[in-house]
């Protein structure tokens, strides 16, 4: 995006954090409401548990996308019928949210390759998506890992400094 700093225009990074601070039960609810339309329309149920009340300095549009392509990863791999919760909790200083679907789970052989570029088993898949989703989170000092069973489902956790 452009912005004029004095006389002198200046060009931010997309890649770059532009962090605010944020409540963490309001951004999950924005997530839940932007989702909800697709996952409705997919016949599965998307819930949201609410569980911490603290607030988080992000790039909330950055982040969004994140959870965006992890909701929509875990919707492509539940049936109709499935089921696919957002939550949040707090060990320490950190802030765990988590996506959490009960679809075809990811194989064993392959959850040390999800994170790699251009590593995709979907017929149109690119690769990168999750690629894309640790570097936005690792930009925000975070870490994102995936725990997943097959035929039970996948957890995605991103864990994040609470303020």
């Amino acid at each position: 995006s452009l912005g004029l700093v004095g006389s002198e225009m200046c060009i931010r990074d997309s890649s770059q954090p532009n962090p605010e601070v944020i409540k963490v039960n309001d951004f999950l609810d924005d997530i839940h409401s932007l989702a909800l339309p697709e996952m409705n329309t997919r016949g599965i149920t998307f819930v949201i548990v609410h569980s911490v009340e603290d607030h988080l300095r992000i790039d909330k549009e950055q982040l969004k996308q994140v959870f965006l392509n992890l909701i929509r990863n875990a919707a492509e791999a539940c049936l109709e019928g499935g089921e696919i919760a957002l939550s949040s909790g707090r060990q320490g200083k950190n802030i765990f949210l988590t996506v959490t679907d009960n679809g075809a789970g990811i194989p064993k052989e392959y959850l040390g390759l999800i994170f790699d570029p251009f590593f995709s088993k979907k017929k149109a898949g690119t690769g990168l998506g999750l690629a894309i989703c640790r570097k936005i989170v690792e930009t925000h000092n975070g870490q994102i890992i995936c725990e997943s069973t097959e035929a039970k489902g996948t957890t995605f956790t991103i864990t994040l400094e609470a303020i």
